[in-house]
C-alpha cells in the first residue's frame, strides 16, 4: 500500500457509530472492544487516563489540562504548528477561490469555519470519550498486538453562547484527537514480572467485556492489575491523531451540503519525546494521493462528529 497521509476517516465513522449508542444496562464493554460507559470514561479521565496525565505523566497533580496548557507543552508544539498552518491555508485558499462568498465563523456565512481560537483556549480541553481495542491491527506490528487508541473530544468548559431561536448549543465541539498506543509495549511483562503475550492481553479484554459494572467500580476493574487499562503506560505511545471538522457548507440555492475534515497524524518520537508529522496509511475511496502537509477539502462520508 502507498504511504498516503495516515488515518482512516472509515475507522472514525465507526467510532462516532460506537461512541453514540447509549450505554447498555450492566455498563457492558462493546463485546471486549471498546470502552463507552460514561460514568466510568470520566472517572479514567479524572486519574491516569486524563489528557494532561498521558502526554505528561511525570505531572504531580491529576488535574485537567485545559487546551492553552496542553499547547504549551513541548511535545505538542509541532502539533500547534501543522494545525495553525493548514488552517490558515485552508481559509486562504478558500477566500482565493470564492471571492464571491461569505467565509467566517457561524451561521450568517456561506463557508462556516471552524472558530479556530478555541483549539488552545483556557476554555476548552479535550475529555475522554472512548477507549476502542485494536488488536485487530496486529499485521501492522505483530510484536506489539496491535493498538488501543484513546479517544479525547474538544469540549467546551463553560456554556457556549446561545443563537437565537436556535437549539441549546452542546458544549462539545467538532474535533477528536486520538492517542495510538502499542496494545503491547517493546519488552512488557506483566505484574509479576512475565512476558506478555498476545492472547493474554486479548484474553484480559474479552474478560472485561462480561462485566456488568458501571462508573468507579467498572473503572478501577478495567485498571486492577489483571485489567486490560493496567498495561497502558506512556512507553506504549505510538501516534496522535488529530481530527477537526474544519468548515461546512449549509445546503442553499447556490451550493450543496459538505463538511470538510482536517486530518494529520504524529508519530511520537521517544528519543526527542516530540510528536513528528506523519502519513496517513490509507485514504478513503476517490481521494488522491497528498504528501504530508497538504490536504484536500472532501465531504463528509457519512458522518457527524
Amino acid at each position: 500500500m502507498s504511504r498516503v497521509p495516515r488515518f482512516l476517516v472509515f475507522s472514525l465513522g465507526l467510532l462516532c457509530c460506537a461512541l453514540s449508542t447509549p450505554a447498555m444496562s450492566g455498563a457492558e464493554l462493546e463485546r471486549g472492544t471498546a470502552i463507552t460507559e460514561p460514568f466510568a470514561l470520566r472517572e479514567l479521565d479524572h486519574g491516569r487516563f486524563g489528557l494532561g496525565r498521558v502526554l505528561a505523566p511525570a505531572r504531580s497533580s491529576d488535574a485537567a489540562l485545559t487546551n492553552d496548557q496542553l499547547f504549551a507543552l513541548p511535545s505538542m508544539a509541532p502539533v500547534r504548528k501543522a494545525l495553525d498552518e493548514e488552517y490558515q491555508s485552508y481559509v486562504a485558499r478558500h477566500k482565493a477561490a470564492l471571492p464571491n462568498d461569505r467565509i467566517g465563523v457561524g451561521p450568517s456565512f456561506d463557508l462556516q469555519v471552524f472558530d479556530y481560537p478555541l483549539i488552545a483556549s483556557p476554555d476548552t480541553r479535550f475529555v475522554l470519550a472512548g477507549i476502542v481495542n485494536r488488536m485487530d491491527r496486529s499485521y501492522v506490528a505483530a510484536a506489539n498486538c496491535g493498538e488501543v487508541r484513546l479517544i479525547y473530544r474538544l469540549t467546551r468548559l463553560t456554556s457556549p453562547p446561545a443563537v437565537p431561536g436556535d437549539e441549546v448549543p452542546s458544549p462539545r465541539l467538532p474535533m477528536t484527537l486520538n492517542v495510538v498506543l502499542k496494545a503491547k509495549a517493546d519488552a512488557a511483562v506483566d505484574g509479576s514480572g512475565q512476558a506478555l503475550t498476545c492472547a493474554g492481553i486479548a484474553g484480559r479484554w474479552l474478560a472485561a467485556g462480561e462485566l456488568r459494572l458501571t462508573g468507579a467500580e467498572l473503572a478501577a476493574r478495567l485498571t486492577a492489575k489483571d485489567g486490560p487499562l493496567d498495561l497502558i503506560r506512556p512507553e506504549n505511545i505510538h501516534r496522535i491523531e488529530t481530527n477537526l471538522q474544519i468548515a461546512h457548507v449549509p445546503k442553499s440555492a447556490a451550493h450543496e451540503f459538505r463538511t470538510d475534515y482536517l486530518l494529520n497524524v504524529f508519530d511520537f518520537d521517544a528519543h526527542s519525546s516530540m510528536n513528528l508529522r506523519s502519513f496517513l496509511s490509507a485514504t478513503p475511496p476517490g481521494l488522491p494521493y497528498r504528501p504530508a502537509g497538504v490536504r484536500q477539502s472532501y465531504p463528509a462520508v457519512g458522518t457527524r462528529l
